[in-house]
């Protein structure tokens, strides 16, 4: 397989108002520690980046599933905190279902957004042509 990697997946802290209506946002990382924390498996730890500050947060998830979506929706619902990618928040965030938490915190910046397609010697032309249309798209994006 050939990679071409085509940006950065910021990803945030966040988590519903209804969540934070029942417990105060953290102000400090380690104030994390306190709180809910949703993931799905393979994705804790969370390695975090504000500036050159570092930090690992080993807590394990406060429930047990494969799938990131369904991260996300127990973020929208209010179970807890999760560190999701703008891509997939941005939307929710803007609409105010979801709020950034510490936001001078993000995902560290090493998870990239890649178009993958099978090495062959001749590229087809669509193919070269959609990677050039996925660069455009997401140089047009905030993610």
């Amino acid at each position: 397989l050939v990679a071409h990697r085509l940006g950065t997946s910021r990803r945030l802290l966040c988590a519903a108002p209804a969540y934070l209506a029942r417990h105060d946002a953290p102000e400090t990382i380690a104030q994390l520690s306190d709180h809910r924390l949703l993931a799905a498996t393979g994705q804790m730890p969370w390695r975090l980046v504000s500036g050159t500050r570092r930090a690992t947060i080993e807590q394990p998830s406060a429930v047990i599933t494969n799938s990131s979506e369904i991260v996300r929706e127990l973020a929208l619902t209010g179970v807890g905190i999760a560190l999701r990618s703008l891509w997939d928040v941005g939307e929710t965030l803007a609409r105010g279902d979801l709020v950034r938490i510490l936001p001078d915190w993000e995902g560290s910046t090493d998870v990239g957004i890649y178009a993958v397609h099978p090495r062959a010697p001749a590229v087809l032309p669509a193919v070269t042509a959609f990677i050039a249309f996925l660069r455009e798209t997401l140089a047009d994006t905030r993610f």
